[in-house]
């Protein structure tokens, strides 16, 4: 019984929506908007953009923060 509780429970986690490549990449966006709060040269419109970047383009904001964002302008 508790086998197949946590057969289903692993099924459910890593497929779908809640697959490893999601998980990587929300984990990576965690720690962008980590990065994004914590920039004291950052201005506070600057943030928020950048956060709703990220929030509402999960991958594609995390590349742009990657590759344009990260020094602070």
């Amino acid at each position: 019984m508790q086998t197949l509780l946590l057969d289903n429970l692993l099924s459910y986690l890593f497929s779908g929506l809640f697959s490893i490549p999601t998980l990587i990449i929300l984990i990576l966006d965690i720690m962008a908007l980590y990065s994004i709060w914590n920039n004291k040269t950052m201005s506070s419109t600057a943030k928020v953009i950048w956060s709703a970047v990220i929030f509402f383009l999960p991958l594609l904001g995390l590349l742009l923060w990657f590759f344009f964002g990260k020094d602070g302008k």
